[in-house]
């Protein structure tokens, strides 16, 4: 398509080339159109799925696998990769691609967040619960952030086996800000009710020396 309209616009003295360009950019619209249909009832179904695994869990029980959130969609993933992969080749070719790139990455976001934000929460709260001793803060701390920069690496290896990474990339970057907010929105409350200067001094030491350092040092040598 993309070639027959570069011709095409390239020949405008041809008998009915105006027509057919017409045609061919419908094309190429129907075509993005049925990309998207397609990769949206999938992430739909991964994640209806996931939930019904959920509700299913023997009552009382309120341990997650972290896995049960990405088993089905990496699986899912591996036949659609190839077609994002095409429209991310082809954003520069015409602002259809991009724009379609664009919607199918916010979809993927805004489900994945449905289905993550309360179980993490949940997770968070049962670690950090209010009524921890002042020397249990900062492992509890330190659980609590290995937590969720787990999920974190897991969200964005989700991603990416179904998206190219790419720059700018407001959708990951959205995603993994959310994710992190959860931490901070379970967090925030001991920090605040803690008094102990002690304490909030160990809590502070672990986050830097045990949790960011770390992982910035992974991250560079990767």
């Amino acid at each position: 398509l993309d070639g027959s309209i570069a011709f095409l616009e390239g020949h405008h003295d041809f008998c009915q080339a105006q027509a057919y360009l017409h045609q061919f950019e419908h094309l190429r619209s129907r075509a993005c159109i049925s990309v998207r249909s397609a990769l949206q009832r999938s992430l739909e179904k991964s994640t209806a799925q996931v939930e019904q695994q959920l509700r299913e869990r023997p009552a009382g029980d309120g341990s997650v696998d972290t896995q049960v959130f990405y088993t089905r969609f990496r699986a899912a993933g591996l036949n659609y990769r190839p077609l994002m992969s095409l429209l991310h080749k082809r954003t520069d070719v015409h602002e259809t691609y991009g724009s379609t790139l664009d919607e199918l990455e916010a979809f993927y976001v805004h489900l994945r967040l449905r289905l993550v934000a309360t179980p993490v929460t949940s997770h968070l709260q049962g670690v950090l619960r209010k009524d921890l001793q002042l020397r249990e803060l900062a492992p509890a701390t330190r659980q609590a952030s290995s937590y969720i920069l787990d999920v974190s690496h897991f969200e964005q290896q989700c991603f990416e086996s179904y998206f190219e990474l790419r720059q700018p990339q407001e959708s990951l970057r959205t995603l993994l800000e959310r994710v992190a907010d959860i931490f901070y929105q379970a967090l925030r409350p001991l920090v605040i009710g803690c008094d102990a200067i002690e304490s909030l001094r160990e809590m502070a030491d672990c986050l830097q020396m045990d949790i960011l350092e770390p992982h910035q040092q992974g991250g560079s040598s990767r």
